[in-house]
C-alpha cells in the first residue's frame, strides 16, 4: 500500500514538473522606457495560469491566461502572445478592466527566452505607462545594451 501511495505521489509530482514551463528574468524596464535595471522575476505557466514571482520580495501574482497566437516579429524573434481576455472569452466568462496581456519572445521557436512583455488592458486600450518588459541575460545583451 505504501509503495502504491509513493508511486501515485511521484506520478502527480512528475506531471506538475513536466507540464509546467518556468522562466527566469534578470532585468526589466518600463514599456516606454529605455533604461534596463537589474530586477529578478520568475514566470511559471501551468494549467492555464501565468504566475509572476518577484525574486526580491517574494510576491506572487497569478492570472488565468491562454495562448492567443504565435508569430515572428521583424527582428526574427519568435513570439507567443498570451491573453487573459482570450481565456475568459473562450469560457464565456465576464471580466472587466485590468486584464493582462503577455508576450513571450524567444530567439527561435522552441528556443531560449529573450523577454516577456506585460501589459494591462483597460476599457480605453492598453496601459503602456504601467507596462513592463522583463529580460533574460540573453535578451538583455540583445536589446538593452544598444541604449
Amino acid at each position: 500500500m505504501k509503495k502504491l501511495l509513493l508511486i501515485l505521489i511521484l506520478y502527480i509530482l512528475c506531471l506538475q514538473l513536466c507540464v509546467s514551463q518556468e522562466y527566469e528574468t534578470l532585468y526589466s524596464r518600463s514599456y516606454n522606457g529605455k533604461f534596463c535595471g537589474e530586477e529578478a522575476f520568475s514566470f511559471t505557466i501551468l494549467e492555464g495560469k501565468i504566475s509572476k514571482k518577484d525574486k526580491h520580495y517574494g510576491n506572487v501574482d497569478t492570472v488565468q491566461a491562454q495562448r492567443d497566437n504565435t508569430t515572428f516579429d521583424d527582428d526574427g524573434v519568435y513570439i507567443e502572445n498570451w491573453s487573459e481576455k482570450r481565456y475568459y472569452n473562450f469560457r464565456k466568462l465576464e471580466r472587466f478592466d485590468g486584464q493582462y496581456y503577455f508576450t513571450f519572445g524567444f530567439d527561435k521557436k522552441g528556443g531560449n527566452l529573450l523577454f516577456i512583455k506585460e501589459l494591462r488592458f483597460q476599457s480605453n486600450g492598453y496601459d503602456y505607462d504601467r507596462g513592463k518588459i522583463y529580460y533574460t541575460k540573453l535578451g538583455y545583451e540583445r536589446f538593452c545594451k544598444k541604449y
